[in-house]
């Protein structure tokens, strides 16, 4: 993953993984990176779910999770439907990962 940030699929499951095991800020920055780096509008929502879902299984829900779900999904019908407005898809992104970089399992120390 040094050599090739772009291996998001990677970056992503070893976050999940992380996580699991016990580093829970470590594994969720992981995550948010696989994120940021992802332009697949597939592969954003899959990685975007799968946050949601991990924050639950770590007992740190997102706030307001099900309306980031239903915006998640607004800007992946504006992006993919029709000519496709990609600009939907970035701004939901920045918004999701300011909101999720708040949440408190996912700052401080990297070794949870």
């Amino acid at each position: 993953m040094e050599l090739n940030p772009n291996l998001t699929d990677a970056r992503y499951e070893l976050g999940l993984i992380t996580a699991r095991k016990g580093k829970t800020a470590e594994g969720i920055q992981m995550v948010e990176d696989a994120i940021a780096h992802q332009g697949n509008p597939d592969s954003l929502r899959s990685y975007v779910q799968g946050l949601i879902n991990l924050l639950d299984e770590v007992k740190c829900p997102l706030p307001d999770a099900e309306q980031w779900n239903t915006k998640l999904n607004q800007a992946y019908d504006k992006a993919t439907q029709g000519a496709g407005d990609p600009a939907a898809m970035s701004d939901f992104k920045k918004s999701f990962l300011e909101v999720v970089g708040k949440q408190p399992c996912a700052s401080g120390s990297k070794t949870d």
